[in-house]
Parts: structure tokens; sequence; C-alpha cells
């Protein structure tokens, strides 16, 4: 049996990368709300018969384009330590009392990327995690993985996840909008407007939703470290360990 390996470093790196995605997310959505005000001031420009201005709507498009281009490459990068922090915390579970795992520590990594089990295996994985790493629950190992009800907070994450993912793939779909696609007038032009606004609207909706799924992340990972660590302190305090 491998020896505990605590996972406190890579878990406050975790919380520090999706704390920044957080405040990322929140910056972007800003961003966003003012391009589509400045879409709907230009389509009402358009209306009126007034001068259109295209130098403000350029800048407002590359700022959105950057804000999304840092989003998209932190939230890359945040795979990273939170794949190795759940390594870490899945490889501890044999020392905290958990016996005949479920998936091997490599298993329970790579199922991230195997298509269809990752929809379910994932959660599999955190939620033996929670159940193995929890202080509170007796050492006994088949009780650790069988009898232990799985926390709500496992699931409201996993949920937001797929939610994310969804609404995600969703936004990807509806923003190819392309202004090639519309009539070569001023009607056309104000049609693209109000199908662009729409598009900027779902992906409002995604970072939203990415807020909570980022938070609720952050929660779970700082939970489980400081049961991980609680825990093995008792292990460690047991008469004949």
């Amino acid at each position: 049996m491998k020896p505990f390996k605590s996972g406190h470093r890579r878990a406050q790196l975790v919380f520090v990368v999706f704390s920044i995605l957080i405040i990322l997310s929140i910056i972007s959505i800003a961003i966003i709300a003012i391009d589509i005000d400045v879409k709907n001031q230009v389509r009402q420009e358009i209306i009126d018969g007034e001068k259109v201005s295209q130098s403000e709507q350029e800048d407002s498009n590359d700022r959105v384009s950057l804000i999304g281009k840092i989003w998209m490459y932190t939230g890359i990068f945040a795979t990273i330590p939170f794949l190795l922090w759940v390594y870490t915390a899945y490889a501890n579970l044999p020392a905290l009392g958990v016996k005949d795992s479920k998936f091997s520590t490599g298993n329970a990594i790579g199922w991230f990327f195997v298509p269809v089990f990752n929809l379910f295996r994932p959660y599999q994985v955190m939620d033996e995690i929670w159940n193995g790493s929890n202080p509170n629950v007796a050492g006994d190992a088949h009780r650790t993985q069988n009898t232990s009800s799985s926390s709500a907070l496992i699931g409201h994450w996993w949920g937001w996840f797929l939610f994310t993912l969804i609404v995600g793939i969703f936004a990807l779909i509806i923003s190819r909008v392309d202004l090639a696609d519309y009539s070569d007038t001023w009607v056309g032009y104000i049609e693209y407007l109000q199908d662009f606004v729409i598009y900027r609207y779902w992906t409002i909706a995604f970072l939203s939703i990415a807020i909570v799924s980022c938070f609720t992340t952050a929660l779970i990972v700082r939970a489980i470290d400081q049961w991980q660590e609680q825990k093995h302190r008792l292990i460690g305090e047991m008469p004949g360990e």
C-alpha cells in the first residue's frame, strides 16, 4: 500500500485557478454586456438613419475576443492541477482505509477522457473520493464504499458540470453567425446584429453556469483536502497503527 501523500498544495492551486476562472467569467459577462449594448445601439442608429460608427464595434469585438481567449486558455490550464489533485486524492484512499477501490489510480484520471464513459465515470470517481475521505465514516473499507450515501454536493457538482457542457456546446453551435449569410442590405445587417446579440446572451448564460460549476468544484476540492488531512491524522493516532 502506498503511503499517504498530502495533496494540499495541489488543492490550493486548484482553488486559486478556479477562483481566477470565476473572476474572468464575471469580467467576461460585463464586457459582453457592453458589446450587446453597442450592437443594439448600432442597430437603432441604422433604423433611425444615423451614421454608424464601425470603430466602436471593432473595439468592442476586440475586447470580447481578447477576454474570450484568456478565459479559454485559463480553463484549459485549470484542468491540469485539477486532474493532478484527483490523482493524488484517489491514490490516498487505500492509506485512508478504503480497500478494493473501484478503479486504478490511472483509470480514475483516464475516464475523464473516454467518450460516453466520461459522462458518468468521473462522477463515480469523485463520489468514491468523497466517501473514502470523510473522517466521519467508519474506517471499514466496505462500509466506506458501499453503505455511505452519495453526497448531494457531488451530485450538484456533476450536474452543473454537465449543464455547463450542454449550454457551452449549444452556444458554440449558434455562434456561427456569418454576415455573408445575410442579404447585402441594411435590413440584412439589422437581422445579423439581432442574431449576434442572441448568441451573446447564450454566451452570458454559459459563463453564468460556469461560475456555479467552478465555485462548486473549488468547494469540493477544499472539503476533500481538509477531510483527507484530518482522516490521515486520525488513522495515525489509532492504537496499533
